[in-house]
């Protein structure tokens, strides 16, 4: 049996009601990280069709003093957040898997004969079809020239003429 909108909408405005007053019985915060603590439930419920004045009022009920422009600057700031904590996290996440690539090929070499990758400058001047960032995949793929059996980004596209 399937839950109407309507019945999901109400359950998640009591949860952020129930977890905004467990978040306000910390220690003071700012407003931006008090609403980013119960960002999730937010999101969820604006994307079920809650009406935000409906959050002000549910925040309000729970002991938060905001208002809806205040809410908004606060949900933008903690949505940059989020984003900036992501990226920094996929950024770790690259920096941990950089070791394991250059144990796949320690000396960054373009091939196992030891010769040197090509620059960027010299992939463009050899295949001056190429954008920029096609450039740059076929170096990122030279470094690893010897682990990959398919062809590589230029012999998949060749130019055209």
């Amino acid at each position: 049996m399937r839950t109407n909108r309507r019945d999901d909408a109400q359950q998640l405005l009591v949860d952020l009601e129930t977890r905004t007053r467990h978040a306000l019985a910390g220690p003071a915060r700012s407003l931006t990280s008090q609403v980013a603590d119960v960002l999730d439930l937010i999101e969820a419920a604006l994307s079920v069709g809650v009406y935000r004045r409906e959050l002000v009022a549910t925040l309000n009920t729970a002991g938060m003093t905001i208002a809806l422009p205040t809410l908004e600057t606060a949900l933008k700031r903690a949505r940059r957040r989020s984003r900036e904590a992501e990226r920094t996290a996929r950024a770790a996440m690259v920096a941990a898997a950089a070791p394991a690539a250059a144990a796949r090929n320690p000396e960054g070499t373009a091939k196992a004969e030891g010769q040197a990758a090509p620059s960027l400058e010299e992939i463009r001047r050899d295949s001056p079809h190429l954008t920029t960032t096609e450039a740059r995949r076929a170096r990122a793929e030279s470094f690893f020239h010897d682990a990959k059996p398919e062809p590589s980004f230029i012999e998949r596209f060749p130019p055209r003429r």
